[in-house]
């Protein structure tokens, strides 16, 4: 039975402490939508422990600032007072906070920037566990985010963007994850966040403006990610337990120093356009065990040779030449770039998992079928071979191609085309001429995912037989990434 079929009576009476309990399981919204219910409710759900306030729920943008938005800022800025006064009135309902979100853009009135540093301020006094804030200024400058004492024994997360952190306080003895996104913060302003949180764990820092170094000196920190938008810049990471490195490549030089480099398994880079300085990074890490390289063009070619290397994912990248694999562990592949030729698949005698994603370009030329060939050949005998393409097209080959594209050795295969321009019976009879030794196939035509079982007829001819019992559609990748990550001990 739902709460709306309960009787009016029996809901009006529901403890205080129950009532709670239901909001802290129910996302905001919907907590919102309990307020209809009774008198009660309606008065209780002010004390939901997520305290979520977005311009955007009241139509505003704050991606793009537009004079148009006014009166739904106005209407935004009223809830985020009246929603204050009644929390404030009603303290003897209000449980601890779990978490503040707080995105908004600020016109020029001192009382926004109070109520903003009134909102933050309460959120630590009610022990809040989680804060996101997202401030800008009309003119899409850094909102000044300052003379804030940010001491809270509970707060285990604190995520800005978009702000200038100057002259505030930090007192967190319990944070382990610390965001920052786009905010202007000064060294020393910087080295005084970082002193105050002594068990972080996990530290990003991404298009930061006048902040040159970032030194981090903290036996419990395990991840970082992000870059320095300066000159010389300088990144120095201290601590014996880390072990995933995030790295997103500038115009600007920046000199990255890892001092515990073999205790690092997870490297992610971005943006690398130099390949000297791509590979001088990759090597640092010689018992990586996960390698992630996104967005990275003009490179030249891209030898990985990391012995304990067990998943590689080059996602959106451009190499002119070769990509050359003598990773010998390497359980899972995932690629999506341009035609690129691989050496060296064939030899990795424990690749289980391959991912491709192709894109319909040039599909009408000769050389896009042999590339296609080729790659498919050398990931024929992968225990699971999933292919993603935007078009049918990628996969019915021109009559005149198809001797090009013929692979003998493949028994397994997942297919997922985005459009559904053809039927199931013309993919997988495409597929069974071009792929002779094929036994199973998971094929997905828009939104919908069958499995097939490739048999012999009664006249010795190919046919695919459909599965009785299929798993819900589009479920395929997300539960190859499962099994990836149970095989490499994620």
């Amino acid at each position: 039975m739902s709460i709306e079929d309960l009787p009016v009576d029996i809901i009006s009476n529901l403890p205080i402490g129950l009532i709670g309990e239901i909001h802290s399981h129910l996302p905001w919204k919907e907590v919102v939508k309990t307020s209809i219910l009774s008198k009660k409710w309606r008065s209780i759900w002010y004390s939901h422990p997520i305290i979520w306030l977005d311009e955007t729920d009241f139509g505003a943008d704050y991606t793009n600032y537009s004079c148009t938005d006014k009166p739904r800022r106005d209407a935004f800025f009223t809830h985020m007072m009246e929603l204050l006064e009644i929390r404030e009135r009603n303290s003897e309902l209000d449980y601890s906070v779990n978490k503040l979100f707080l995105r908004m853009t600020l016109e020029y009135d001192p009382s926004a920037e109070h109520l903003v540093n009134k909102w933050i301020s309460f959120a630590l006094e009610k022990k809040v566990r989680m804060i996101c804030l997202g401030l800008k200024k009309i003119n899409r400058t850094l909102y000044y985010l300052r003379g804030i004492a940010f001491s809270g024994t509970e707060l285990v997360g604190l995520t800005i963007s978009d702000c200038h952190i100057t002259n505030c306080s930090f007192k967190l003895p319990a944070l382990k994850l610390l965001f920052l996104f786009a905010v202007c913060i000064k060294d020393h302003d910087f080295m005084d966040l970082i002193a105050a949180c002594p068990r972080i764990e996990k530290l990003r820092v991404l298009d930061t403006r006048e902040l040159h170094t970032i030194v981090v000196s903290n036996p419990h920190l395990k991840f970082f990610g992000g870059n320095l938008s300066c000159s010389n810049g300088k990144i120095r990471i201290e601590s014996a337990e880390f072990d995933s490195l995030e790295f997103s490549f500038t115009k600007y030089v920046c000199k990255v120093e890892i001092t515990s480099a073999t205790t690092v398994r997870e490297l992610t880079v971005r943006n690398a356009n130099n390949h000297e300085a791509l590979m001088h990074l990759i090597n640092k890490f010689p018992l990586l065990e996960k390698l992630i390289i996104h967005d990275c063009s003009r490179l030249q070619n891209l030898h990985i040779s990391q012995p304990n290397l067990a998943s590689l994912v080059l996602m959106d990248c451009t190499v002119v030449h070769l990509v050359r694999l003598t990773t010998p562990k390497l359980k899972s592949l995932e690629y999506k770039g341009q035609h690129t030729n691989f050496e060296g698949i064939e030899d990795l005698e424990e690749l289980e998992f391959v991912l491709l994603y192709l894109e319909p370009v040039d599909m009408d030329t000769y050389w896009w079928y042999k590339w296609l060939r080729d790659i498919l050949k050398l990931c024929a005998r992968s225990k699971h071979l999933s292919v993603i393409c935007n078009s049918q097209k990628v996969i019915i080959i021109p009559e005149y191609l198809r001797h090009l594209v013929s692979i003998t050795d493949m028994e397994h295969l997942e297919l997922e085309i985005k459009t559904l321009d053809g039927t199931f019976k013309e993919v997988t009879d495409e597929l069974i001429r071009i792929l002779p030794d094929l036994k199973t196939l998971s094929l997905t035509l828009g939104s919908t995912t069958k499995f097939f079982q490739i048999r012999i007829d009664e006249d010795g001819d190919l046919s695919a037989e459909e599965e009785a019992h299929n798993p819900k559609p589009n479920r395929r990748v997300s539960i190859l990434r499962s099994m990836i990550s149970k095989q490499i001990g994620e």
